[in-house]
């Protein structure tokens, strides 16, 4: 099932100019501009929505002077110790029977080395995302096993040769990459097991590789960084023209896919182009008017898209997460739904908002997941489980 957020568009595509043409004649040239920017801006914005997100994503999460269980600095796990619980909102739903470490790294002067501990047969995978949510990196159980390893990520523009002792290479696209790390965990008595494992994970510049290594532990903090609020909420309450803004900035550090030129031309009609720092007020009022509804717009869409989704039984399964290509809304849907997913190969998402008689899950609800005898769904992974639903689920 491929998610399909279904933008609404002037003349559904095909009248877009012819369109814009009678509103010129009607209307006026200020109603036409704002007319192409909420056209152009609703495609733009799904099209950015993830870069965004991951960027504000990243100044939070890095918000730190020293590593943290959620915060680390640039280059640092954070090692989360428990059970994640609802009041962790930094990133939506995260996995309820795994212990998490991450962190993002800066490619640009560097490579890292990765270093996996042997977890003897427990389940791991660790991932990397570049900043448009693609990801470029799995290893762990399923395909490298479990055993003692090193990996190591370059950026776009590194050359040279991995030591001998990397495993494997992996190649990011953007300066920037997130790097998440799961460990199956079955209860909280296996808790200090796995934190003493997440103690073992190290990320090491190449430069330093073969030598000792500390991360520094008094970084400066950017005071810039806004730490009242998620960033999901930073996202969702940013006018068209902050978003925009926001997006030639981050396009400066990480480019968009050769695939992408389509709409990458698109965004330069509306003032934004990779290099350049996007001036709201080099374009007219109206197509700034048009350019800050679409940010509303497709935000409100993307949070009722999956009343448009048909599913099998009420849930939703989506099977083409984590390498996307051209398709910009399924890529926005699943930044906006689950930032950080794992590709469709280590990890699927069966994902419901109703109940088995149509009613919407309430979370002062308690709901009943049945499975007939010896009919659990099959796992090679260890059993992790993902719970973003509200309410109290039980077993049966």
């Amino acid at each position: 099932m491929k998610p399909k957020i279904g933008f609404v568009r002037i003349g559904i595509l095909a009248g877009v100019t012819i369109g814009i043409a009678l509103l010129v004649t009607i209307t006026g040239c200020r109603v036409a501009k704002e007319a192409e920017g909420l056209v152009d801006g609703m495609e733009c914005y799904a099209y950015a929505l993830p870069l965004v997100l991951m960027d504000v994503t990243k100044g939070v999460l890095t918000a730190a002077s020293k590593s943290g269980q959620l915060h680390a600095p640039l280059n640092q796990f954070a090692r989360i110790r428990t059970y994640v619980t609802p009041e962790v909102k930094e990133v939506v739903r995260i996995s309820v029977n795994s212990l998490w470490s991450h962190g993002f790294i800066d490619l640009d002067q560097d490579a890292w080395v990765i270093s996996q501990p042997n977890t003897n047969g427990r389940y791991i995978v660790i991932q990397g995302l570049n900043m448009w949510t693609e990801d470029f990196m799995s290893v762990g159980s399923r395909n490298t096993g479990t055993q003692a390893a090193n990996f190591l990520v370059v950026g776009p523009h590194w050359k040279g040769t991995p030591p001998p002792d990397v495993k494997q290479t992996f190649r990011c696209t953007t300066r920037f990459a997130w790097i998440l790390v799961q460990m199956a965990c079955a209860s909280p008595e296996e808790f200090p097991v796995v934190n003493a494992l997440q103690d073992q994970l190290k990320m090491t510049p190449l430069s330093s590789w073969g030598e000792t290594y500390a991360p520094p532990d008094n970084v400066p903090i950017d005071p810039s960084v806004d730490l009242t609020a998620t960033p999901f909420d930073q996202v969702r309450l940013m006018p068209g023209w902050m978003f925009f803004q926001r997006l030639a900035a981050a396009l400066k550090d990480n480019p968009p896919n050769p695939a992408d030129e389509k709409i990458v031309n698109k965004l330069k009609t509306l003032g934004i182009e990779r290099g350049k720092d996007f001036d709201p007020s080099k374009l007219s009022p109206g197509m700034l008017d048009g350019m800050n509804k679409a940010a509303a717009i497709v935000f409100d869409k993307l949070g009722t898209a999956q009343n448009d989704m048909k599913g099998v039984n009420g849930w939703l399964i989506a099977t083409d997460v984590g390498t996307y290509g051209t398709d910009y809304n399924t890529r926005a849907f699943i930044a906006y739904m689950g930032l950080g997913a794992l590709s469709s190969e280590d990890c699927v998402y069966p994902t419901t908002f109703v109940d088995a008689n149509g009613n919407l899950l309430l979370g002062n609800q308690k709901y009943v997941m049945h499975f007939e005898k010896d009919k659990l769904p099959p796992s090679h992974s260890g059993g992790l489980v993902y719970f973003a639903i509200p309410g109290e689920f039980l077993y049966s």
